[in-house]
């Protein structure tokens, strides 16, 4: 489980909700997407405004790089529960192929950079 925007700062604005990503390896799919179902559903009934996602780092990847807003909560990542190694992946991955660091800036790497 990985807070993202302002749950990955750990500075979430007042009265925003919860965004977090449900972050599992490909082996453990069907395990996981049970799991996630359950805490979405407990922090439903707790009253926890809660934005989701349930997704594998490649899926997040891909999908970062064709949805600006997808990328821009995954410029700040906290892990909350789970496998360090899986989190510090997307992490890389993010950086290296949906946020292209140069000297002057940083800039998302879209799927229309690559068209052209």
């Amino acid at each position: 489980m990985v807070g993202v925007g302002g749950s990955g700062r750990g500075d979430p604005a007042t009265y925003s909700d919860v965004d977090l990503l449900f972050l599992y390896a490909d082996v453990a799919k069907d395990l996981f997407s049970d799991l996630a179902s359950r805490v979405v559903r407990d922090c439903w009934d707790a009253k926890i405004k809660l934005g989701h996602a349930v997704r594998n780092v490649n899926d997040t990847v891909m999908l970062a790089r064709q949805e600006p807003v997808v990328a821009t909560g995954l410029i700040e990542t906290r892990r909350l529960w789970g496998n360090p190694e899986l989190v510090d992946l997307l992490d890389r991955r993010v950086s290296k192929q949906v946020f292209q660091r140069d000297r002057k800036s940083t800039r998302l790497n879209s799927s229309h950079d690559q068209r052209s």
